[in-house]
């Protein structure tokens, strides 16, 4: 039996996503770990920060890894995780808009650049869903 590899867009899409979740992770965790030194949270509130920072790592390198080892629930995972992240950014920045009336500063301008990013990876899983489920198992 020939062995089919990973289409293309898939693996173009998972190695977004989990570029995303490093990239993403690293400057938010400095952000709260100056944060916390500086007495911004309690300790209760950054122990919570940091599992959800975490949880949010976890989903956007678990289930790419397992996308490029041909495994289906790594696809439902990854799109589910990709569109609630997509969902969450979404709601933030209109949050913000409309409570500040702000679209400035460092986290409009870093959500402005991951967000066509996360939707173009979204647009590559789903367009690509039946060639990946032909080989997946």
């Amino acid at each position: 039996m020939k062995e089919f590899s990973v289409p293309t867009k898939t693996k173009i899409a998972a190695n977004i996503m989990r570029s995303i979740g490093v990239l993403f992770s690293v400057p938010i965790f400095l952000i709260m770990i100056s944060g916390f030194r500086s007495g911004c949270y309690s300790s209760s509130r950054f122990i919570l920060a940091i599992f959800l920072l975490l949880a949010f790592l976890f989903l956007f390198v678990f289930f790419p890894t397992y996308l490029l080892r041909k495994k289906r629930w790594s696809w439902w995972g990854s799109v589910t995780s990709l569109l609630l992240f997509i969902l969450f950014i979404l709601y933030d920045l209109i949050f913000r808009l409309i409570k500040y009336s702000i679209s400035g500063g460092f986290g409009s301008r870093l959500i402005i650049v991951i967000l066509p990013i996360c939707i173009f990876a979204l647009i590559l899983f789903l367009i690509d869903k039946k060639n990946y489920w032909e080989i997946s198992r």
